[in-house]
């Protein structure tokens, strides 16, 4: 990791909309302990490398200097993996000659929950129920529930090729979040979006 002095973290595009005087009063918290606790800092990855994990519990989030990353859902690859896998054996026979009876018991029934054809990230973008992996670009922000609210990482993030992050804490991703007009408008249309997809008429559309 590379610890940014306090006015180069004030010139990164991360701030670019946002008022100098609130991302100031923020930074300056933190400016006695600079060097041993910095607020943000710089990270470089080379293809392959995992910037963070499904599962884990972390308390900072991320945005996109340079380069792509690709986000999936292990656990839900697998799944796709093992379901389309082919049955032999017994065990084969058995599944096969099930699935037309287990088809109509799950036709027939009536479910309460919404069926839902995308997965809700901690980033920008959904991942398709089938198809869990996406990308993210230069410019993008991910993370903020873990880093908000101390929750586990919903998805795992790795480097497509060389990519540069900076990696903040709640403090300085809170003050981006209250004062960029950009990641205000997105966090609009995202909440709104997932409340759609909650409602009956609206299910399975993107």
């Amino acid at each position: 990791a590379e610890v940014l002095s306090f006015e180069d973290s004030l010139k990164t595009d991360l701030f670019e909309d946002v008022p100098e005087k609130p991302v100031r009063a923020v930074l300056q918290r933190f400016k006695k302990n600079w060097e041993e606790y910095p607020p943000i800092w710089r990270r470089t990855f080379e293809d392959g490398d995992i910037i963070c994990e499904e599962g884990d519990f972390d308390q900072t989030a991320f945005f996109i200097l340079e380069g792509k990353v690709s986000i999936y859902i292990a656990a839900q690859l697998g799944h796709i993996k093992s379901t389309t896998r082919k049955q032999r054996g017994f065990f084969g026979f058995l599944r096969k000659h099930t699935t037309a009876f287990s088809k109509s018991r799950k036709d027939d029934s009536l479910s309460d929950e919404t069926t839902r054809l995308t997965i809700p990230t901690d980033s920008p973008i959904d991942l398709d129920v089938n198809d869990p992996v996406g990308y993210l670009h230069k410019g993008d922000l991910f993370g903020e529930q873990t880093c908000s609210n101390y929750l586990p990482r919903s998805a795992t993030v790795k480097a497509v090729g060389k990519c540069i992050c900076l990696e903040m804490i709640a403090p300085v991703l809170r003050a981006v979040k209250e004062n960029s007009p950009r990641f205000n408008e997105e966090y609009k249309d995202r909440a709104l979006k997932n409340h759609l997809i909650k409602v009956p008429m609206f299910a399975g559309y993107d």
